[in-house]
């Protein structure tokens, strides 16, 4: 059994509804919804039960709160 911790709309899948997949996610305002409306920080799962995890967390793109900026490295290389 694989688990979709971040299904989001399903973007990356190809086929969007596979058996033996079960999607979840929080967020309800989504054009597919989930198997289930949860957290992936709280599950209703017990341990062990998927062979798989697919996490990919949401990008925020343009949100300056979780830009990570580096030093620019000023001598030449």
């Amino acid at each position: 059994m694989i688990l979709d911790a971040t299904a989001g709309n399903r973007t990356m899948w190809y086929i969007k509804d596979i058996e033996g997949i079960i999607y979840i996610d929080r967020t309800t305002e989504l054009e597919r919804k989930p198997t289930i409306f949860c957290s992936n920080e709280q599950t209703p799962f017990s341990d062990n039960m998927f062979d798989t995890i697919f996490y990919d967390p949401p990008h925020t793109w343009g949100n300056k709160t979780d830009f990570h900026s580096y030093p620019r490295r000023t001598e030449e290389y």
